[in-house]
């Protein structure tokens, strides 16, 4: 969440700097994108960290206790059964989660690909 309103506020501010030069806009707007660029495959470079998290959550899942004084899930049913359930909300949420950042990611580069795009034109234009 955190790379997606720091990325927001960067675009902000870049359009309201109508003062640069178009080649500094397009500068600018390179390096936004390679930026951005650069955020996705660190998304998808922490895959495996995603998975770890899946993986070993779930066999200490049914010894947390429940929300208010709840008794822990390994008093209401078994242990593989527990595991299994943990297991199928980890990979559930896990894979959400992951799958609107890259979304929000995906969706912020297109965004910058036309903003590079028209302060490469502006630039042309100027020339």
């Amino acid at each position: 969440m955190y790379l997606n309103t720091t990325l927001n506020s960067k675009i902000i501010e870049s359009t309201k700097n109508t003062h640069l030069t178009p080649k500094k806009r397009h500068q600018r707007a390179v390096i936004e994108y390679d930026q951005c660029l650069a955020d996705i495959s660190k998304l998808k470079k922490r895959i495996p960290y995603y998975i770890g998290v899946a993986l070993i959550l779930p066999f200490l899942f049914p010894f947390l206790p429940g929300r208010r004084g709840r008794v822990p899930l390994i008093d209401r049913m078994e242990y593989h059964e527990a595991v299994i359930f943990g297991f199928v909300i980890m990979t559930i949420t896990v894979s959400i989660v992951y799958g609107f950042k890259l979304e929000n990611l995906k969706k912020n580069l297109k965004a910058l690909q036309l903003k590079k795009h028209l302060a490469n034109k502006a630039m042309v234009d100027s020339a």
